[in-house]
């Protein structure tokens, strides 16, 4: 999968960007959710990225990104095995022949503000400590915004 401006190749949490000399160098890998051990990234920009692990017949979507635990947005089951696909911005197409769009917009935008998707993530104000966790070294106000 390459990134929404095409300068990053994805295979899982794998990842190269594709540099003018046709050289690849290595980026930093997405963070599996915990008790994985594979996971899919159909969808991923400057923000991060849309992740799907599966079970037999479900998906868990998650919002992933250096630096930051990933979030869980949603848990869809089907009757047969499904597939994921990316409809940008901020959407994902699941499903085989029944089909489901998740869509996680809000999350995208979100995470375009470190700080901001740190706070979704904990539901209000953060302390230093609490930030560190969810969005290593971003910078530290006293309140989230909006708040």
């Amino acid at each position: 999968m390459f990134s929404q401006d095409g300068s990053i190749l994805r295979a899982g949490s794998h990842g190269w960007r594709l540099a003018g000399s046709g050289k690849a160098e290595a980026v930093p890998d997405l963070p599996l959710p915990e008790g994985t051990h594979s996971m899919d990234v159909p969808a991923a920009g400057t923000w991060g990225g849309l992740a799907t692990t599966s079970g037999f017949k479900d998906f868990t979507t998650w919002l992933v990104r250096p630096g930051m635990e990933p979030v869980a947005l949603g848990r869809d089951g089907f009757a047969e095995p499904p597939q994921a696909f990316s409809l940008p911005p901020g959407r994902l197409l699941l499903g085989y022949t029944e089909l489901v769009v998740r869509d996680v917009t809000e999350a995208v935008a979100a995470a375009r503000d470190p700080r901001a998707a740190a706070c979704a993530v904990a539901g209000g104000g953060l302390t230093r400590t609490e930030l560190d966790t969810y969005a290593k070294d971003a910078t530290w106000h006293p309140a989230c915004p909006g708040t």
